[in-house]
């Protein structure tokens, strides 16, 4: 991608002319400019997003206003559009969104706007780093990039009763918050001053008054914010992945929208989360960064469905391979497709090739797989925690504390899939990803029950 310096100070100008990055005189000292810090994750998020589930879903994440955001995101949209502008990619419309742009762009230019869009992300994250970053509570009020600037911020009092309600731990407006933003960042704001403060609280157990002794980040964790996090509701939160599911289904996508079995759903259970101090949620958990909803990355469908297929770094038929490729002779048998032994191997290698091994010229691979996301239900709470016990004949056991999904939530899966016969008939894909789905799950810890799916009736 070829980045110049016209770009990056076109960029810079356009950061400044919808509001991003402010102006700040004060007498008797040089004019600073400033911008609020969560637009540097937005610019890497959008760019992610756009890479991996298309630019128009983006879009319709990112162009609404969402009063819950830590920032204005959806001044970014604005800014793209600015630069296009000014570069001449596209003509001067005032008042006209990107997604709008996209719209009016031919069918055979969609693919070199998306370029166009992406070289113009490149070139704001380029630009943002001229000029000095800060936190929204810091921005003086009225900024145009902060959703909160100049209100006042809700802090914890210093002495709290542990029987008290839980409430939003930074004010009102974390009340339909970002729950992946309230998981990964909120959840340890003053991490660093609490954690050294050891106090007593008032309580009961067992019928009897007491007084427990914890630090301050414990306490905080275990009767306010691990509760307020826990009791998030879906009340309102999933008009975006209803009208992208709608957006997808109109371009053409299938879907499979199953609900999850008891006991639940873990997702990005490996990632970073906790510190030493009790009353953590130790493991990570998988948000989408744009709706902070629970998701299911579509490279993680991938991997499920291509696990059951025979391994291609293996080429000699193995036990292994054979009894994967019966299994999938099996799912296909039910759609009236009959293998026999002698070529049954060859048909199941051809067809996860044709799925999963990208190869345009033979059209390979063409097959696509997008990110699962949460559609229902409409109301009620949709996370619950969970324990690991690991254990070690040398020591006692000690529970580890987690997240999951809570049995009864849907999700659609998405996939643009292309057509494939076995002799002169059709597989139908998504009956056999319906099969594979609900025989493996998703997730963490399928083999003791997380993470199976029931196709929603």
């Amino acid at each position: 991608m070829k980045m110049t310096e016209q770009w990056i100070t076109q960029a810079a100008a356009a950061l400044q002319q919808v509001g991003i990055v402010v102006k700040k005189e004060e007498k008797d000292r040089p004019v600073a400019y400033f911008f609020p810090k969560p637009f540097k994750g937005y610019i890497s998020s959008f760019a992610a997003t756009v890479v991996q589930s298309g630019l128009l879903p983006t879009l319709d994440i990112y162009e609404k206003e969402d009063s819950a955001a830590e920032a204005s995101r959806h001044l970014l949209p604005q800014a793209i559009a600015e630069l296009l502008c000014r570069m001449r990619v596209v003509g001067r419309n005032e008042g006209q969104r990107l997604s709008e742009y996209w719209e009016q762009a031919a069918q055979d230019q969609k693919k070199e706007f998306q370029k166009k869009v992406e070289q113009a992300l490149v070139a704001l994250k380029l630009a943002i780093r001229m000029y000095k970053a800060v936190k929204p509570e810091d921005c003086p009020p009225g900024t145009a990039g902060c959703s909160h600037a100049g209100q006042t911020q809700v802090r914890e009092p210093e002495e709290e009763h542990m029987q008290q309600a839980p409430r939003a731990w930074n004010g009102p407006a974390n009340c339909h918050a970002n729950v992946g933003w309230l998981y990964y960042r909120e959840y340890y704001r003053d991490y660093a001053v609490n954690r050294g403060k050891v106090v007593k609280y008032p309580g009961r157990r067992g019928g009897r008054d007491i007084e427990e002794t914890m630090n301050k980040h414990e306490y905080l964790l275990k009767y306010r914010r691990n509760p307020f996090l826990l009791s998030s509701k879906l009340d309102g939160m999933l008009d975006a992945n209803r009208q992208l599911s709608g957006d997808l289904t109109k371009a053409g996508f299938a879907s499979l929208a199953f609900r999850t079995l008891y006991p639940g759903m873990i997702i990005g259970l490996g990632l970073s989360h906790g510190t030493p101090v009790d009353g953590d949620l130790k493991c990570g958990f998988q948000f989408d960064y744009a709706t902070g909803l629970p998701i299911i990355p579509g490279s993680s469908v991938k991997g499920v469905l291509r696990s059951v297929f025979p391994d291609p770094d293996i080429k000699e038929q193995n036990e292994r391979n054979m009894q994967k490729a019966r299994y999938i002779a099996r799912l296909l048998r039910e759609q009236k497709i009959k293998l026999d032994e002698r070529n049954m191997f060859s048909a199941v290698r051809q067809l996860a090739k044709q799925i999963f091994e990208h190869d345009e010229a033979k059209r390979f691979g063409m097959d696509v797989f997008m990110d699962a996301i949460l559609t229902g239900p409409s109301t009620g709470e949709f996370l619950a925690d969970d324990y690991l016990t690991p254990h070690d004949k040398y020591k006692d056991p000690v529970p580890i504390q987690f997240l999951k999904v809570l049995p009864d939530i849907e999700f659609t899966f998405f996939f643009k899939l292309t057509a494939f016969k076995i002799g002169e008939k059709e597989v139908d894909k998504l009956d056999l990803f319906r099969s594979i789905l609900e025989d493996v799950g998703v997730g963490a810890k399928t083999n003791v029950g997380y993470g199976h799916l029931e196709l929603k009736k």
